[in-house]
């Protein structure tokens, strides 16, 4: 579940090849059987490495293993208020890459590792993460289960994906970890202004391995998105989850100006697109497009 409200479960690359079935669970030692007899190499699409407790499989980490050599890698990040609908965006860029035989891995909000299961758990209590009375947690080690979430992937999921040649689509990076904590940070009073919380944000995150290539920036107005946001399921504990206060447009105001001053700092690195009124064809179309010439533009260079 994102902090969006959605529950797809974790969703898994495709296709397997036909040794390794989608539902297999594999035992590390396996894999290393497998390395060892040279059964995982270039041809290898992706592995799904499923952590197993008390004999029952637990949701599945899209991990992708091996490499192709010249084949250009890409991680995609997808960017967003709430009710933006980056999600279903980012769903239907990954179908229109399939279509044009470019291989994509979608990667959730949240890892399965304990951190992002942490923050799974967070997410249904307060759906900006803020540490609510009884959790244990305060701004600060909120942001730091965060970003440890955010460098799991980047290690255990992220840079194997991209090694096996996959382009990555991921639903929110580090960009998230700016505009949603810095708020969060300066109004609770923990740091006395934007600009130290992004000093040290920007600090913590730089030892990022694999930051972005390409951010989508998903943009809808706040009355589509606040309609959006009054339809959601029903997954949150917390019971104003689907309504939005004035405390919490002041919220919004603020994640806006801090997107609009990451986007004028970075502006090769964002493509934003209106997800407002226009089909979500068109606006995957566009991301779709801009991947593809990036790919070119990299296979041109080799």
């Amino acid at each position: 579940m994102d902090r969006g409200g959605r529950d797809d479960g974790h969703r898994i690359p495709a296709p397997f090849p036909a040794a390794f079935p989608r539902r297999r669970v594999l035992a590390a030692q396996e894999i290393t059987n497998h390395i060892g007899k040279g059964g995982l190499c270039p041809l290898l699409d992706c592995l799904a490495l499923r952590a197993c407790r008390d004999g029952r499989a637990q949701p599945c980490i899209a991990v992708a293993l091996g490499s192709r050599e010249g084949i250009p890698i890409m991680l995609v990040a997808f960017e967003g208020q709430d009710g933006a609908g980056k999600t279903a965006l980012l769903e239907a860029v990954h179908a229109g890459l399939q279509r044009r035989g470019i291989a994509s891995v979608m990667l959730e909000e949240f890892s399965d590792s304990p951190y992002g299961r942490q923050l799974v758990r967070a997410v249904a209590r307060d759906k900006f993460l803020r540490p609510v009375a009884d959790d244990g947690a305060t701004p600060i080690t909120r942001t730091l289960e965060e970003v440890a979430d955010l460098y799991y992937f980047d290690e255990r999921i992220i840079g194997p994906a991209l090694a096996c040649g996959h382009k990555g689509l991921k639903d929110r990076h580090r960009d998230t970890i700016f505009y949603t904590l810095t708020p969060t940070l300066v109004t609770s009073g923990t740091i006395a202004n934007e600009e130290r919380v992004l000093g040290w944000l920007t600090a913590l995150c730089s030892e990022l391995l694999h930051p972005p290539d390409l951010t989508v920036y998903v943009w809808a107005p706040l009355s589509i998105r606040l309609e959006r946001i009054a339809r959601r399921p029903g997954h949150f504990a917390e019971g104003r989850a689907h309504k939005a206060s004035d405390e919490d447009r002041a919220v919004f105001a603020a994640r806006d100006r801090i997107i609009a001053w990451l986007i004028a700092k970075e502006p090769t690195r964002f493509l934003t697109v209106d997800n407002g009124e226009h089909p979500i064809e068109k606006g995957a179309q566009e991301v779709v497009e801009a991947i593809f010439k990036r790919q070119t533009r990299t296979e041109d260079a080799l």
